[in-house]
């Protein structure tokens, strides 16, 4: 993909002045350390010796500025206070630096954090199916920390070492080049080394990403389903399962800690033989006069500022290391390309309620076909009950007529209008859906509704209540509508989470309404007093019902009949419970169970 539609360079881009002052103050800090061998070194050549070395150039000029060698060696605190000075401009720089570095990466991964969550919102069902919420979580929060020392410090830190190394090296030559060689006698050995480790330590943190992600979603999986996991009594099993997760996940952060731990132990032998090696060979050579005594002293801190700098950047590449792979993890993420395509589909749309399905055929995996050639269509207005045993495709149409995903073969028609052509945030925007696995938000009741349509009168909600036979129950709270939920509606019985969500759906008054076996865990009394109560409140609403209990589609228009992802028979109740097959042997095992329930009177 091009640079310029790299998520992260986009955002680099975005916050590249903060980047570019940091990245000054980081040169001027470096400026100013260097300074102080300088100063040292002319110090000692030109001040302290019986026979002072003349000084030229710019070291010459600022001699005769502060008043010539003989003030200067009089005034010693002229120089002491200039090394202060440097040193206090250093860590002035270097505040600079981290403020502006601090921005800009705190910038960036709040952009990152909040396109994230937006891309959650844009991606497919299919996307969500194959992805382990834990690890998702994981993306969000704690790849993201990985992120942040790279973005404050170790980007800007591999510049300034990069740049170090530029300077100091051709500088070392150009002082002496014997001695320039002999400074530099480890460091082939340190750059194989160093390449090596970091090429193993990247390996090994995509493992101990992977292990935490498997550690998080046992714990995000453990808290969603801990009443199932008390209630068969599961407790230990879970204990055990997370400590082998975590156990694995400690064992492959240690294994890369050691591995760190060698680089790092190496490094430092290197980098010492090195400074040993100058310091030993520079006496001698001063010995013998071959070499001055402030050269020297320049040679051993430049030198070990080379070899010092070189393990630091190989030590902030191994910390790299662990940043790209977070970053490589994001980016899976933000350049997801399985998704339902929504770029040029028209907006500008209102929903009559006519639906066909012509010769559709879907399948999840490209396998196991969910939908085989079924064709039907609906007329605005109507109400359509779809049934058929587990697994028979009726959720599927539900989730085709949502767009949450595309048929590969035929097509869906909507008011005429094939559904590929419409944008899918509009088009489930005038669709009103309440599905058997409800979820409800940790917030008031009163906002549970009112998510479905923003600025819903009080009275709207209550008659959207009432309609759902929630209402009577909602008053019977302490708070009424504001009382607070817990997670997912953890307060509510499984019933009154499905009346719930029920409200929440009658509030839109939408032109297509889908009920996807929503009320399942409601008694069938109650069921069949909300159907007909929407029947009632929402003429010329086109209605789609999914359910097991046929006493519900006694009233439909029309009943469609699904088996192994075909339509093998449709027509009202009475017509179908005269006809063999999968609608009649179910109605004759509920008969006796509706006879009972509602006194007799099965056929409605």
């Amino acid at each position: 993909m091009q640079m310029k539609n790299n998520p992260f360079w986009s955002l680099f881009i975005t916050y590249r002045r903060d980047y570019i002052t940091a990245i000054v103050f980081t040169l001027l800090g470096w400026l100013s350390t260097f300074a102080v061998p300088v100063i040292i070194k002319n110090l000692i050549d030109g001040i302290f010796p019986a026979r002072p070395a003349e000084m030229s150039g710019v070291a010459g000029y600022f001699m005769a500025l502060f008043g010539g060698k003989s003030y200067l060696a009089g005034h010693l605190w002229i120089a002491a206070l200039s090394i202060i000075f440097f040193f206090s401009m250093n860590a002035l720089f270097r505040h600079f630096t981290a403020r502006y570095s601090g921005i800009a990466c705190e910038s960036i991964l709040m952009e990152l954090r909040n396109r994230l969550y937006a891309n959650f919102q844009e991606l497919p069902d299919s996307f969500f199916s194959k992805s382990p919420t834990g690890d998702l979580i994981q993306r969000c929060t704690s790849d993201i920390g990985k992120i942040q020392p790279f973005l404050s410090n170790q980007l800007l830190e591999s510049g300034r070492q990069v740049v170090m190394l530029a300077v100091l090296i051709p500088l070392m030559f150009a002082l002496d080049v014997k001695m320039a060689l002999l400074s530099l006698f480890t460091v082939p050995f340190t750059i194989v080394m160093l390449y090596v480790y970091i090429r193993l330590l990247i390996r090994m943190s995509i493992d101990v990403e992977e292990k935490e992600g498997k550690l998080t979603t046992v714990i995000q999986e453990n808290l969603t389903g801990i009443r199932v996991v008390r209630a068969f009594g599961r407790q230990d099993f879970e204990k055990d399962k997370f400590k082998q997760r975590s156990l694995d996940f400690h064992d492959a952060a240690i294994n890369r800690e050691k591995k760190f731990a060698a680089m790092f132990a190496w490094s430092s032998l290197l980098a010492f033989v090195q400074a040993g090696i100058v310091l030993i060979t520079g006496i001698w050579l001063v010995a013998n006069s071959r070499l001055s005594l402030g050269t020297l002293v320049v040679f051993i801190s430049y030198s070990t500022s080379v070899v010092f700098t070189l393990r630091a950047f190989g030590l902030v590449l191994s910390g790299i290391g662990g940043s790209v792979v977070a970053i490589s993890r994001i980016d899976e993420v933000l350049r997801h390309s399985e998704r339902i395509d929504d770029q040029n589909k028209q907006k500008d749309f209102t929903l009559g309620g006519d639906v066909a399905f012509v010769n559709v055929g879907f399948s999840y995996n490209d396998k196991n076909r969910a939908l085989k050639n079924v064709s039907f269509s609906i007329r605005s207005g109507e109400t359509i009950a779809i049934v058929g045993p587990s697994g028979s495709g009726k959720s599927s149409l539900i989730k085709l007529l949502l767009r949450f995903y595309d048929c590969q073969e035929g097509m869906i028609l909507l008011d005429g209008k094939n559904i590929k052509d419409l944008h899918p945030r509009t088009l489930r925007a005038q669709i009103g859906t309440s599905l058997q696995d409800t979820f409800l938000f940790s917030n008031t009741i009163k906002w549970n509704i009112k998510i479905a349509k923003e600025n819903t009168a009080d009275e709207t909600m209550a008659d959207a209540a009432k309609t759902a036979s929630i209402h009577d129950t909602i008053q019977g709270f302490a708070d009424g509508y504001d009382a607070f939920l817990g997670e997912k509606g953890v307060n509510l019985s499984g019933g009154q989470r499905q009346r719930l969500a029920g409200a929440r759906t009658f509030v839109k008054t939408p032109p297509i309404l889908m009920l996807d076996d929503a009320f399942s865990a409601v008694d069938t009394r109650t069921e069949r007093a909300i159907i007909r109560a929407i029947d009632s409140k929402c003429k010329g609403t086109t209605t789609i019902l999914v359910t097991h209990r046929l006493s519900c589609c006694m009233d439909a228009d029309r009943i469609l009949v699904l088996e192994d992802g075909n339509l093998v028979a449709q027509g009202t109740h009475t017509q179908l419970i005269e006809e063999e097959g999968f609608y009649q042997r179910l109605w004759e095992i509920q008969k006796g169970i509706e006879q009972e329930a509602f006194g007799g009177n099965a056929n409605g």
